[in-house]
Order: C-alpha cells, then structure tokens, then sequence
C-alpha cells in the first residue's frame, strides 16, 4: 500500500515538475502575414470618407470577407447570405424585386441598396441610419425579416 501511494506521489510530482518547465518555457508570439491591397481612387475622385486605418485593406481579409458574402450560414435557415439581396448583377442591389426577401421567405421593408463607392458614404442605408460599417454590417444579420440569426449561434455552428 505505500509503495503504491509512493508511486502515485511521485508521479504526480513528476507531472508538476514538467508543466512547471514547460509552462515556463518564453512563448513566442505568432507572427501572421498578410498581404496588404492598396485602394486605387480615381484622378476625378475625392478622398475616400472611409480611411481603412481600423481594417486594413489585405488580401486575406478581402478573401475572407468575399467568403462570408457568399455564405448562407450567416442566416438561420442557410437560405439567405448577404448575396441573396446584395446580388451581383445588379450591382450588389436587389434585382427585379421591390423590397429584398429574408428568412422564412418574408420580404423586408424596402430593397437592398447597391455596394458600390461606400468609401465615399458618411451615412449607410436609404436612410442614412448608420454611419459605421462595422454598425451596417451587424444589422441585417440579427434583423428577424432579414437573416434573423445571431453572433452566438454562428460562431458555434463554425466549431461543428
């Protein structure tokens, strides 16, 4: 009996000793790389409203955004990613529709407006109600007419 509760000590010392070296070890911090866009703006053009310094303009975070533009996950029947109103057609507006459709099959209270030139925009939407993009970006996804999910659900659903 005490050479079994010898063994477990000393094993269990064992295990602190090495978690101790170990977590003690200098961590390095991960370096990410990312592939930085230049915005071209036309000689007749003003300078853009929206400057980019709180998101860089990357290669990877073009790509990604392009990704979830496109993903029907951010809504919560999967029939209705950004793109489904945003079409491409017709210049990321609604197309041959009066007002955009949302979960459910229900229809919003107006069409989506066009995703050109927003550099240039101080205030979003028909009605000017935002003035952030990270605000816009937010809305139609947790609007219960629009893509009615939420922050919580898509990231989970992203770990299954």
């Amino acid at each position: 009996m005490k050479r079994k509760c010898l063994t477990i000590l000393i094993l269990f010392a064992s295990v602190l000793i090495v978690s101790y070296v170990v977590g003690s070890c200098k961590k390095h911090d991960i370096v990410h790389f990312t592939t930085s866009l230049q915005q071209v703006i036309p000689d007749a053009f003003p300078q853009p409203v929206y400057r980019f310094e709180d998101n860089l303009l990357t290669k990877e975070g073009f790509e990604l955004g392009r990704k979830l533009f496109y993903d029907g996950r951010l809504s919560r029947d999967t029939g209705f990613p950004c793109s489904s109103c945003h079409q491409q057609v017709a210049i990321f507006g609604t197309y041959e529709h009066d007002r955009s459709h949302g979960y459910g099959m229900s229809h919003t209270l107006r069409n989506a407006p066009p995703l050109f030139n927003l550099a240039w925009q101080k205030e979003l939407h028909w009605d000017g109600q935002f003035r952030s993009l990270y605000t816009e970006a937010s809305q139609p996804i947790l609007t219960h007419n629009e893509m009615a999910e939420n922050f919580f659900t898509i990231i989970f659903s992203a770990w299954e």
